[in-house]
């Protein structure tokens, strides 16, 4: 019964400088940058997340993963780019890199970005409500951008319900 050997890494917690600044771009794209993935997804999972960055792992790279557990399934982005917005939405988010810790942001509802996959494809992808956010937030973590600069209301821990981390 052998299986893969999960690979979970260490959530890098704020305030690390890694955390606000602005990542470099992914230009290799082979078995290293496959395992890094891999990694993050188990290591995304592990921590009941849904989204991760690689600076929160310690990375300089503008590689990030989101997995809300719908019909996208896992969203691998290799040198993300917004493209276009629209709408507004307002909820609560949490972050990984700051456990316990719950705002409400407002973010656009509506998004389209460009990235590469793990083979270096390019691809678009348009994503709304909760896709959007999660997608939204983890691009911001590639440019240093923390979502507690966009908290307009801190959250108590009771007044989340069923709130997921990115």
């Amino acid at each position: 019964m052998g299986g893969t050997k999960l690979a979970i890494r260490k959530i890098v917690m704020h305030p690390a400088e890694i955390l606000e600044q602005s990542c470099k771009a992914v230009v290799k794209f082979d078995k290293k940058l496959a395992r890094i993935l891999d990694d993050m997804y188990d290591t995304m999972i592990e921590f009941d997340g849904v989204g991760l960055a690689a600076p929160q792992i310690g990375l300089d790279a503008r590689i990030a993963i989101v997995d809300i557990d719908d019909d996208f399934g896992t969203i691998e982005m290799m040198n993300p780019s917004i493209i276009e917005t629209s709408g507004e939405q307002t909820d609560p988010e949490g972050c990984l890199s700051f456990p316990g810790l719950y705002g409400e942001v407002t973010r656009p509802n509506y998004v389209k970005i460009k990235a590469f996959d793990r083979k270096g494809r390019e691809y678009t992808l348009e994503a709304e409500g909760f896709l959007a956010r999660a997608i939204q937030h983890e691009i911001d973590h590639l440019d240093g951008i923390l979502f507690t600069t966009k908290v307009s209301k801190y959250l108590e821990e009771e007044e989340l319900e069923g709130v997921e981390s990115e």
